[in-house]
């Protein structure tokens, strides 16, 4: 077993408008899944990204709304929701209002993540190895 006390775990903030936690991944300990929870002030978001396979990420709404892109489409997702979207599709979002969110990478304690502007750099967010760029996330060296 392996507990996590998350009064001294980090909160980071990986873009401007945004903190994230972490409650699982390779860092921590865990062998398949990332998890974390996520609060974006209204206007800013997730821009066009993808996971590689087997990467399944699952986003809850916990509170607030957002304009969510998947695979070329859009749509408005509430919170009570949640969306689980398939490896290799791009995907992204805007909050609409303060957007609380939670979920993670499922069938993998890292959560590989390459952005549409950023096409040659891969991220690793809870992993131990690689360049480092907070305490979540490392790139990775090829």
């Amino acid at each position: 077993m392996i507990v996590v006390d998350h009064s001294v775990e980090p909160v980071v903030s990986w873009r401007p408008g945004n903190r994230t936690v972490r409650h699982c991944d390779k860092r921590l300990g865990a062998e398949e899944l990332t998890t974390g929870e996520q609060w974006f002030e209204k206007g800013t978001g997730a821009p066009v990204h993808y996971h590689p396979a087997p990467i399944e990420e699952v986003i809850c709404i916990i509170s607030g709304s957002m304009r969510f892109w998947y695979d070329g489409q859009e749509q408005v997702l509430e919170a009570g929701g949640s969306v689980l979207i398939a490896p290799d599709v791009r995907h992204g979002f805007v909050a609409l209002e303060d957007l609380h969110i939670g979920g993670g990478a499922l069938s993998s304690a890292v959560q590989t993540t390459v952005f549409d502007d950023e096409p040659d750099t891969i991220y690793d967010i809870g992993d131990t190895e690689g360049i480092v760029v907070d305490e979540h996330r490392r790139i990775r060296q090829t």
